[in-house]
């Protein structure tokens, strides 16, 4: 649908439109909503890490840095290696020094572990040899006990008491050899006991002072070749 014209009010509307425009705000209000309003409207794009160029350039400047830096740290790494080389060498050195020096420390406390071990099982033999010896003194005991009652339940109904009498004086010297029998038992696991523990301690001593002079000895080489390092 055409609009109609109006020729008598458009020189009118051309003279509103080109007229000046005049703000009615004020101009220091004006400024301060914009420093408000400023920051909230700046656009801050941040850098796209996946983005590959970005990538490239990171890696291409990496292999220049590595690529510069490689013959320093080339050279660092081979007087580093040569250094450990030598120090190795040098420890090695020491270590064959050593037990060539104290081999023969070695095989004589393997000699006195020998010796102890080969006490031990005769001391282990001759204990359970007087535990036997115990039970058949035990048992010997118990069956003289046993004849003893039997005697004594018979002894009443015999008219001559002699041979009781002789009995009675066999009972008790054979009691009287059955307690110095124990005595002697005693007296021998005493003796092994003892033995034992004297063959222990010398060659615990033994072992020892021989291992305290070897360490003695490793000291003393160790603090000359650390000194020679």
């Amino acid at each position: 649908m055409a609009t109609a014209h109006n020729p008598e009010a458009t020189p009118a509307a051309d003279t509103a439109a080109k007229a000046p425009l005049v703000s009615s705000v004020d101009p220091m209000q004006w400024k301060l909503e914009v420093e408000r309003v400023a920051p909230k409207l700046r656009l801050v794009l941040a850098a796209d890490m996946r983005d590959w160029r970005q990538h490239l350039e990171a890696a291409h400047s990496r292999s220049d840095m590595l690529t510069a830096s490689w013959p320093d740290t080339k050279a660092q790494l081979n007087k580093l290696a040569g250094e450990v080389t030598a120090s190795l060498e040098k420890v090695d050195g020491r270590d064959r020094q050593l037990n060539s020096q104290f081999e023969a420390l070695l095989v004589q406390y393997q000699s006195a572990r020998q010796q102890m071990t080969a006490a031990q099982e005769e001391y282990d033999r001759r204990t359970e040899l007087i535990s036997e010896c115990n039970s058949d003194l035990h048992r010997v005991a118990a069956a003289l006990e046993d004849v003893k009652q039997q005697l004594d339940s018979k002894g009443s109904n015999l008219s001559d008491a002699s041979p009781l009498v002789r009995l009675k004086a066999a009972m008790n010297n054979l009691r009287s050899e059955l307690r110095h029998m124990e005595v002697c038992i005693g007296v021998v696991a005493h003796n092994l006991m003892s033995l034992n523990l004297r063959d222990k301690q010398s060659a615990l001593q033994d072992a020892a002072s021989k291992q305290q002079r070897g360490l003695r000895d490793m000291g003393i080489v160790a603090a000359a070749g650390r000194g020679g390092l």
